[in-house]
């Protein structure tokens, strides 16, 4: 079964602090979601986001994103992000 389309994502004061928990920019999420393309896998089990974004920002630092369906249609919002583990990493192969 194919992932979700993406055509746009909502940033916001709430997941912006959350990625700088994990000293992690809006640049550097907006790259992998924008620019550099990522692998996308459904999310465990009970988590806030339905799927997993995986992908390496502009310095090539792998990125795991949980995204979860905002409003529009289409339209997908970052729930926090963090400096991928190993097991992530290796999904992009």
């Amino acid at each position: 079964m194919p992932g979700p389309r993406i055509q746009d994502i909502v940033f916001d004061e709430v997941n912006e602090a959350k990625f700088g928990e994990h000293g992690i920019t809006v640049r550097q999420v907006a790259f992998v979601l924008y620019e550099s393309g990522f692998e996308l896998r459904k999310n465990r089990n009970r988590r806030t986001g339905q799927y997993l974004a995986i992908g390496r920002d502009s310095s090539g630092a792998c990125l795991a994103i949980p995204l979860q369906r905002a409003t529009r249609q289409h339209t997908w919002r970052p729930v926090t992000a963090w400096y991928c583990k190993d097991a992530e990493e290796r999904l992009l192969g």
